[in-house]
């Protein structure tokens, strides 16, 4: 059989007389290559775990390609035993190389059996579509078993509704033909009433045109009350014009004014701080060390002899320098030089003023009886009145500034700026502490630190929130300051203005 299958040697069973294992490996390999020309199979017969792979491989790929089992373990001996394994498989070759032969007589017989196959793999696939579509079929025809009673009894009741067609129709024309003679009387009744003239119409027509005449003089007089509107409107656009006009003027006067007075102020103050300057470098010219006493000056010599020589206003002088230097840096906007500038502009000058006009007003009450009547009589009469009425004025627009504008401002900064920056500063403390107690809790993490950077943690919230409400509450209290301030000063405008205004009516 090996020769016919063309097995290029000449093999006998005196070669397997002892076990010969590489002719064995060299048949099988030949055999694994006439079923699968392309497959791969280690050749390394060296050692004996190649050889049995070497088996198990060519014996695995003669099962999944010819389906033929052999026996692994016979193979391995290589004897006769190992003859007879080999043996099926070449027999399996050389019989298929004979059906080669009748292959062209059998053709015709594969192409009909291989068409019928066809055709019922085709009718195979059909039955399975309509294998599928069967429960959906059933599931249609039970949904329409289950309507069916439902559909008996509405072609029932269609059916008994066109037997009732004819009934319904009779019925109808006897509703049409009685709602013909109801139109047809009410029509008879509307040309009865449309024929009839009530005893009122004349009365009615009578007092119709009276109401036309009345109404062409409603617009008449509509019309000159719009005119008059009119002009009453432009009137008071000029009023105002000339209103905003005399107020922007005496706003420019006064705050020209105000002008001179900070400038005034700032001067004073800018000597006061020369004055002060010089005295201190007086007093830091000192030398140490005398002829009477050790470590003495000559001056705090005569200090000691004559301490009462001080006076009171050098020291109170000393004291508000210090008290400048330490609260003037307390904001940028509100410093106690500036409110010692505003108390001095608001109280003893306007005192003053005030003084000027009640003497000006018992002067016109003391002179006005002399006259008796006449222009005289009359000028200096509301001479008195103005002066009165001003004095009276200024003294309540004073007073509401001083409790409005001055308290609140010398109240923020004596008491509440310094108390803020103090707690700004003990936050800023409370934060390094903080900061600190999570840094050595990062460094070694231990109960009693985590305890302790807790602790810091909440110290430092809770006082954080209290000094951020008191800062709101502070900043809304000082926009409540900045209102109050633009409005005193418009009030102080307006006073200004009136009194110009009432300087020069005719009756001064």
């Amino acid at each position: 059989m090996l020769r016919t299958l063309g097995y290029p040697r000449l093999i006998s069973m005196e070669n397997f007389r002892s076990p010969n294992f590489k002719l064995v490996a060299e048949l099988l390999e030949w055999i694994v290559r006439r079923f699968d020309p392309n497959c791969r199979i280690s050749t390394m017969l060296d050692t004996e775990q190649e050889r049995v792979i070497f088996v198990k491989s060519a014996v695995l790929i003669l099962l999944q390609k010819a389906r033929i089992k052999l026996n692994p373990k016979k193979l391995y001996q290589a004897d006769g035993y190992a003859v007879q394994e080999l043996a099926v498989a070449i027999r399996l070759v050389h019989e298929t190389t004979k059906q080669s032969l009748d292959s062209e007589s059998s053709a015709i017989a594969w192409n009909a059996l291989r068409s019928k196959i066809n055709s019922k793999m085709q009718e195979v696939r059909a039955c399975r579509q309509l294998a599928s579509q069967i429960p959906q079929s059933g599931a249609t025809l039970y949904d329409l078993l289950a309507k069916e009673v439902i559909a008996a009894n509405e072609l029932t009741q269609i059916n008994h509704n066109i037997q009732n067609i004819s009934s319904d129709e009779a019925s109808l024309d006897t509703k049409i033909e009685r709602k013909k003679r109801e139109y047809d009387q009410q029509q008879k009744r509307l040309a009865k009433l449309q024929s009839f003239r009530p005893q009122y119409m004349d009365e009615y027509e009578k007092y119709e045109k009276k109401l036309k005449q009345l109404y062409a003089v409603y617009v008449l007089k509509f019309r000159n009350v719009a005119y008059l509107q009119q002009l009453q409107n432009e009137f008071d656009k000029v009023e105002r014009q000339r209103t905003v006009q005399a107020e922007q003027a005496m706003r420019n006067i006064v705050e020209r004014m105000r002008a001179e007075q900070i400038a005034l102020t700032n001067n004073q103050l800018g000597e006061l701080e020369a004055e002060e300057e010089a005295e201190s470098r007086k007093k830091a010219i000192k030398v140490f060390g005398n002829m009477t006493g050790a470590g003495l000056s000559d001056e705090e010599a005569d200090d000691d002899l004559g301490h009462e020589e001080f006076s009171e206003d050098d020291d109170e002088e000393e004291e508000k320098l210090i008290y400048d230097n330490k609260t003037s840096k307390t904001t940028r906007e509100y410093t106690m030089p500036v409110i010692e500038a505003l108390e001095k502009i608001i109280r003893p000058v306007h005192a003053r003023r005030k003084n000027e006009l009640e003497r000006m007003n018992a002067i016109a009450q003391k002179y006005a009886p002399h006259f008796g009547s006449g222009p005289y009589f009359e000028a200096l009469k509301a001479t008195g009145n103005v002066c009165a009425s001003v004095n009276k004025k200024e003294e309540e627009m004073l007073a509401d500034v001083y409790d409005r504008v001055l308290a609140p401002m010398k109240s923020w900064v004596e008491e509440d700026y310094p108390r803020l920056m103090k707690d700004i500063k003990k936050c800023y403390a409370l934060k390094d502490e903080m900061d600190r107690a999570v840094m050595a809790q990062g460094a070694r993490q231990t109960p009693e630190r985590s305890a302790k950077c807790e602790a810091a943690k909440k110290k430092h919230n809770d006082f954080f929130e209290r000094v951020n409400t008191e800062y709101l509450y502070e900043k809304f209290s000082k926009t409540q300051f900045e209102n109050a301030y633009t409005k005193c000063s418009a009030e102080i405008d307006a006073g200004a203005a009136a009194l110009q205004a009432k300087s020069t009516s005719p009756g001064l």
